[in-house]
């Protein structure tokens, strides 16, 4: 209990601090940082990323991004995490990060209401964040819709597995249009899709 006691003392911090505002996390019921293996707290804040110190939650530090995580994160709509943890995997840390844009700039439009999320597969280095897997998880353009049971996001269906280490999707329509569960597991720093 004193370790998730500590966790909420430095998320509650993190609000405090930067004034996150929870309105679009809440909407998808996820959780507000991932927690990393030494304990650190990863937070998504005015497009950037910033890292707490443990026992330290008023010390804040940007975190550098690879380009492309970076030029997702400054246009995005909504930047959020399906997961609370990150996946430490042969001395290598990952994180998963979702990343959405609006489907159409016509609001009254097809698909204007919509949006388009990818997911990214992050490893935190010492100095750097850097993509290690990408893909178009949801999208209302391509019909491609995450499994849900109504009532918890449907970003709940996006977690990390152990056995094999990597993580899984689970969709109601994949890019093919079929219900699927689809697992990724870690293999030499890349993430490969099992079974294929």
């Amino acid at each position: 209990m004193p370790i998730m006691s500590s966790i909420r003392k430095l998320v509650f911090a993190a609000a405090l601090f930067f004034g996150l505002s929870s309105v679009a996390i809440a909407q998808k019921d996820l959780p507000q940082a991932i927690v990393t293996s030494n304990r650190n707290l990863l937070i998504f804040q005015g497009h950037n990323l910033y890292l707490t110190s443990p026992g330290k939650p008023e010390a804040f530090h940007v975190i550098n991004v690879s380009e492309d995580l970076h030029r997702a994160m400054s246009t995005a709509s909504t930047v959020f995490f399906p997961e609370s943890r990150s996946l430490n995997f042969a001395g290598k840390e990952y994180v998963l990060i979702i990343i959405s844009h609006p489907s159409s700039s016509q609001p009254q439009g097809f698909c204007g209401a919509g949006e388009e999320d990818v997911l990214y597969v992050a490893e935190l280095g010492q100095r750097m964040v850097e993509t290690r897997y990408k893909s178009l998880i949801n999208s209302c353009l391509k019909n491609i819709e995450l499994e849900s049971d109504g009532t918890a996001s449907p970003f709940k269906s996006i977690a990390w597995t152990s056995s094999p280490a990597g993580f899984r999707v689970a969709w109601l329509s994949d890019a093919q249009g079929a219900e699927s569960v689809q697992t990724y597991k870690i293999d030499a720093g890349k993430f490969m899709l099992l079974g294929r």
